[in-house]
């Protein structure tokens, strides 16, 4: 009888930890991405740096639109228009371009 006994609390773990094992692989795996924090700011807040750059040759006619001021990256985008032209500039903040 102890036999028996010993043998069913046996399958019975075995069974458990079967059981257990099988939850535990089927828990989905959560991603999260950080989504970069984006600020709208005017002109005169963007870096004495980013301004330098602004005032070269490569710029000249370009009336800046709109300033956004990535927080996470701590880059910013502006929306410049020359004519019927338009783009997007990306700047970290010592004035380097980033692509």
């Amino acid at each position: 009888m102890k036999k028996v006994i010993a043998i069913l609390s046996f399958v019975v773990l075995a069974g458990t930890t079967q059981v257990v094992n099988a939850q535990v692989a089927e828990s989905p795996v959560k991603e999260v991405a950080q989504q970069d924090e984006k600020v709208k700011i005017t002109v005169d807040e963007l870096p004495a740096a980013v301004k330098k750059t602004l005032e070269g040759v490569d710029y000249e006619g370009w009336n800046i639109e709109t300033v956004l001021h990535n927080k996470t990256k701590d880059s910013y985008e502006l929306q410049v228009k020359k004519d019927a032209d338009e783009k997007t500039l990306k700047f970290d903040k010592e004035g380097n371009s980033i692509v």
